[in-house]
């Protein structure tokens, strides 16, 4: 998808690197003239710029080496697992003076940019709570193992990061209050997140394997908004209050292609020194990386359905 949407800009990757030779073959299908490697430090002298897209686990240990020598990146979501490590990324960034954004792809969602103008106007008076349903059947298949055991975590990493940066991006800093999964040793597939933004509760259901309404819903003092979390949904604003003095929002259609071209204009601009409110910063995805890590930390066991005694299920 990063590849793509460079591609659709006009500019042209001058370096595809994957340890794998079946993916960097893959790649270069879509940019023929590129050269390729296995590392990037065989070929260092070849680009300035870089996109992040390994797993997790590896982000920190890429992402430094790259600034150390001068690169400027954009790094896959989660940037982290945890405080330490986002922030050697962040203070990497700050000792080299290169650029470090992190790619929340979903904030480039038109609807996004728009309730982030209205809820900092002030239009819907005080927030009083805040609803995210997130979820859908993950059935698609990885090219490798690498997806699940260098991963941050399951779909609270995975998926719930969107809907976290998205909270913080709109409400500030947000602490954990509880955390309960299914994960029963493993990566969990659904979970239950209570949270706060100052004084605002916020209530996050994630789910790998079942359906969602995949809207973040705002109860405010003037009315309900509710938007969508992704482009599959009919509508990017599925309710706004009537009556508040705000910019209509006009209906697109944009896909998630859509989306990481979006992101890729957004971080040339950062390159250019004009970062838009759309581009997460580094500070941002080290937020997320610390709401990971206390979700982790205070998670309690969330027993899947039938496992539950007759009783419990009532």
């Amino acid at each position: 998808m990063h590849v793509e949407a460079i591609v659709r800009s006009g500019d042209r990757p001058t370096v595809l690197i994957d340890p794998d030779p079946n993916q960097r073959a893959e790649l270069v299908r879509l940019c023929p003239e590129a050269i390729t490697a296995s590392t990037p430090a065989q070929v260092g002298d070849a680009f300035d710029v870089a996109v992040v897209a390994a797993p997790d686990l590896h982000h920190r240990d890429l992402t430094v080496a790259l600034l150390e020598a001068g690169k400027d990146l954009l790094v896959e979501k989660p940037m982290a697992p945890n405080r330490t490590e986002a922030r050697a990324m962040v203070d990497a960034a700050d000792r080299s003076g290169r650029v470090l954004a992190v790619a929340h792809v979903r904030r480039h969602l038109s609807v996004k940019a728009w309730a982030f103008d209205l809820l900092g106007s002030g239009a819907l008076g005080a927030v009083k709570s805040v609803d995210v349903a997130q979820g859908g059947r993950n059935d698609w298949l990885a090219a490798t193992s690498d997806y699940v055991e260098q991963a941050a975590g399951g779909v609270i990493a995975d998926q719930g990061s969107h809907s976290l940066d998205l909270l913080t991006w709109w409400f500030g800093p947000m602490d954990v209050v509880a955390c309960s999964d299914d994960a029963r040793g493993g990566h969990e597939a659904n979970a239950s997140l209570d949270l706060v933004a100052g004084s605002v509760p916020i209530h996050v259901e994630l789910s790998r394997i079942s359906a969602k309404r995949n809207t973040i819903k705002v109860e405010a003092e003037r009315g309900v908004l509710e938007v969508s979390l992704d482009h599959y949904q009919h509508r990017q604003l599925v309710a706004s209050p009537t009556g508040v003095d705000a910019p209509p929002f006009e209906e697109v259609v944009q896909d998630l292609a859509g989306q990481f071209d979006r992101q890729w204009a957004a971080f040339k601009s950062a390159l250019d020194g004009r970062w838009p409110s759309t581009l997460a910063t580094g500070p941002d995805g080290a937020a997320i990386a610390a709401i990971l890590e206390d979700c982790y930390e205070v998670r309690t066991t969330q027993e899947v359905w039938w496992m539950r005694s007759a009783t419990e299920r009532r």
